[in-house]
């Protein structure tokens, strides 16, 4: 009895919908791949990937989550300023520092730029 060496494989299986248009594009080709090339589906997957793998990957949306989490930073620290009294809101509806401490000017700038018209310092509900 001769010692086999044992294959790693990995299973990948996917669901393409018809009523899917890039889905139905891909099985449409598959089907025409799997019919006038004669090959399998683990060929036409190999091939497939081979094929995407020569192509630049897309780039992935890090900045822009990054620009979410600075943003929700400056929110943050907004927040723990105004609940500390360290900043109030001008009858214009923008912020302003109290204290000497003062937030980063451009942090402000981006603040009065996002606050919304109408909002004032005295409306409470």
């Amino acid at each position: 009895m001769s010692a086999r060496k044992k294959r790693q494989s990995e299973i990948i299986s996917a669901r393409l919908f018809e009523d899917d248009q890039d889905e139905a594009k891909a099985l449409a080709v598959f089907r025409r791949w799997k019919r006038d090339a004669g090959l399998n589906t683990t060929q036409i997957i190999t091939r497939a990937l081979l094929a995407l793998g020569e192509h630049q990957l897309p780039q992935r949306a890090e900045p822009l989550a990054e620009q979410l989490r600075e943003s929700i930073d400056e929110m943050r620290q907004l927040i723990e300023r105004l609940s500390n009294g360290q900043i109030t809101v001008n009858e214009k509806g923008q912020p302003e520092s109290t204290s000497d401490d003062q937030l980063d000017p451009g942090l402000l700038a981006s603040l009065k730029n996002r606050v919304a018209p109408g909002l004032r310092a005295d409306d409470t509900e």
